[in-house]
């Protein structure tokens, strides 16, 4: 008995320390290890991938769980809303007792009320969209200074240009959704994507060129550094905030050329004489060369270049028979700008801050997003002088570069963020499941022979028909089995020339149309087979559903409006659609369904306001063959 209570005893302690371990561990994080770390929707292997975060990417920590085999898990939230479990030794802790022991400089006391924010975002045109996430940073970092950049072009012409195909890349290990399908990016000749970029890498999909092309995705503790200001301030650019950037990587420790004692100090150096944030050269080399220096341009070693470096990787493509390290080293070891050659390793960081101070940071490509995304020099600059292809190039480098600035976080800063004329309302979501095969294999109006062979690639489809004609059966068949299709099926002839839209959306979501125009022509094909639900739908579509309205007191006085319609024989069920205009505002989705066709009234409850007029309008609905046919509108 003495020994089974000695056993609780035990057990008891155990727990309640670990209670107190997850009570403690708790507080802002960053991922630790180069490899990226993944977020499971549970504390083990096991549980399901949700999404791996990047090297420096910023988490909230919330409490320690245990795995089935006594591994410590962290969970966390990160992002908008994400949350999850992730091992706690891949996190590392900010420890904000660490002493600012390098010129990192105070806290400064606050510049902005919140009334004057207000007031300075609607002075700075941003739009009403950028607003929340706007107020959360300045709530969070008050000294901080966010500029509106007005690009003066639309959202939908930018996300055409960067879409064009070899324009952005993904790498090849990239889920299907975020990869393009369009021609010359992929043939269904071997079912193959095709590589650019010395391979390795693929044109993006619009989905996710959108996601990393919209700022509000990035007006967040992880993305605002996308967004900092690239020239050099000494204010704010530290010696020590460099140091925690380069720890843990190649560039952590000593420096092997002389005159400097770090590779922070030389970093240091070639900021102050390129003009260009020494943060910024950091993380640019980190992405480049990886955190371990493993980069053939930097080795010092490749054959026929022994001796020179290349940090930035400037020029580095293949061309004319030579790889990308080679065509990089031809550039530095060559006589020229920027200090050229560039025989050791502070000439080329000095050299290749040059050519970035020069060639970006003074050109309005002074941040990681304009460095990426060339959108403030006008629509004949649109995907020119891009420094990388990769989608997530911005992304990453603001990852590390914020690790950098940890300790000064509280210190004036400058970031400047882009808007596009006629965003959406609603902010672009990255792909997940799914792919972007959304293409027809065969298209046809049934009966009928079109104007040219049907070719995948093609979207514009005609056929002349008698003018006897009263319906068409579009037929569809897509290449893959997880696409759908909207529009096949019989289509009502009402006018003399009616043009089609036949839908395909991917698994991914993604759509892509096809079109047949049917023109009523004396002399044009006769019908061989008429729909035989071509009366039944002719009949739907002629119906008009009569409404009634009235207004009623109910419960506790609350204001009703009712609506009472009559049957429509050809009707499965009705939907109302409200507004406050009579002749617009109704929208695309009903703000009722009835659940079967013989609900023929609905009580609208909602919370009126006195003086303003409702207006609804009613429909009936029919599926025929798998597709839905309106009646009139009441």
């Amino acid at each position: 008995m003495k020994r089974f209570l000695i056993i609780i005893n035990l057990t008891l302690i155990l727990l309640l320390l670990g209670f107190a371990f997850a009570q403690a561990e708790t507080g802002t994080g960053y991922v630790n290890t180069p490899a990226g770390l993944n977020a499971r929707t549970g504390p083990g292997i096991s549980y399901t991938l949700i999404e791996t975060l990047h090297d420096g990417y910023l988490v909230q920590v919330t409490g320690t769980e245990y795995a089935a085999d006594g591994e410590p898990w962290y969970s966390i939230t990160w992002g908008t809303g994400n949350a999850g479990y992730v091992l706690a030794k891949r996190i590392k802790l900010v420890d904000n007792t660490v002493p600012v022991d390098e010129g990192v400089g105070a806290e400064p006391m606050p510049t902005m009320t919140a009334a004057e924010f207000e007031s300075y975002m609607t002075s700075q045109n941003f739009p009403e969209t950028y607003k929340p996430y706007l107020r959360s940073m300045q709530s969070a970092h008050p000294s901080w200074t966010f500029k509106a950049a007005h690009t003066g072009m639309s959202w939908d012409t930018v996300i055409a240009k960067e879409s064009q195909v070899g324009q952005s890349l993904v790498y090849s290990g990239a889920m299907p959704s975020w990869k393009s399908m369009e021609k010359g990016a992929y043939t269904f000749n071997g079912d193959k994507y095709i590589s650019y970029d010395s391979g390795g890498w693929y044109t993006g999909s619009p989905m996710i060129i959108k996601y990393y092309m919209d700022p509000r995705n990035f007006l967040n503790e992880n993305g605002i550094f996308q967004f900092l200001t690239h020239g050099y301030e000494g204010d704010t650019q530290k010696i020590g905030g460099l140091k925690l950037l380069l720890r843990g990587t190649f560039m952590g420790g000593a420096f092997p050329e002389g005159g400097y004692e770090t590779w922070a100090d030389a970093l240091m150096e070639a900021g102050k004489q390129s003009g260009v944030n020494p943060y910024v050269l950091a993380s640019m080399i980190l992405v480049e060369q990886g955190t371990g220096g493993i980069g053939g341009c930097i080795s010092g070693t490749v054959s026929g270049y022994e001796g020179y470096y290349n940090f930035f990787n400037i020029n580095a493509y293949k061309k004319n028979g030579l790889t990308a390290v080679q065509m990089g080293l031809k550039y530095a070891s060559e006589s020229g700008s920027y200090g050229r050659p560039w025989n050791s390793r502070f000439s080329s960081i000095l050299g290749g801050a040059q050519f970035y101070g020069r060639n970006y940071v003074t050109r309005n490509q002074n941040t990681l997003y304009f460095k990426k995304w060339n959108v403030m020099n006008g629509a004949t600059s649109l995907g020119e002088h891009q420094y990388m292809g990769n989608v997530q190039g911005a992304e990453l480098e603001a990852i590390r570069l914020r690790k950098g600035y940890l300790n000064v976080l509280n210190q004036p800063m400058t970031f400047i963020i882009p808007v596009y004329e006629g965003m959406p309302s609603e902010i672009s979501q990255k792909p997940t499941t799914g792919n972007n095969n959304n293409y027809l294999d065969d298209l046809q109006a049934d009966g009928f022979t079109l104007d040219k062979t049907f070719d995948r690639y093609g979207y514009e489809y005609s056929v002349n028909v008698d003018p006897s004609v009263r319906a068409v059966a579009i037929k569809a068949v897509a290449n893959s089995k997880e696409a759908t299709i909207k529009g096949a099926g019989t289509v009502m002839l009402e006018n003399q020339e009616t043009r089609i839209p036949v839908r395909v959306t991917s698994s991914s979501g993604m759509e892509r149309t096809y079109y047949i125009t049917v023109r009523k022509v004396q002399g044009g094909q006769a019908n061989a087979n008429e729909p035989a639900n071509a009366g039944l739908i002719e009949d739907v579509q002629k119906s008009t559903v009569t409404v009634k309205s009235a207004l009623n007191k109910g419960d506790e006085d609350k204001t009703e409006i009712v609506l009472t319609w009559e049957k429509v024989a050809e009707a499965d069920y009705y939907q109302v659609f409200r507004s406050n205009s009579k002749n617009s505002g109704f929208g695309k989705s009903p703000y009722y369904t009835s659940s079967d066709k013989e609900t023929l009234t609905f009580t609208d409850r909602d919370d009126f306001t006195k003086g303003k007029t409702y207006y609804y309008k009613v429909r009936g609905v029919k599926e025929i063959d798998g597709n839905l046919y309106y009646t009139k509108w009441s």
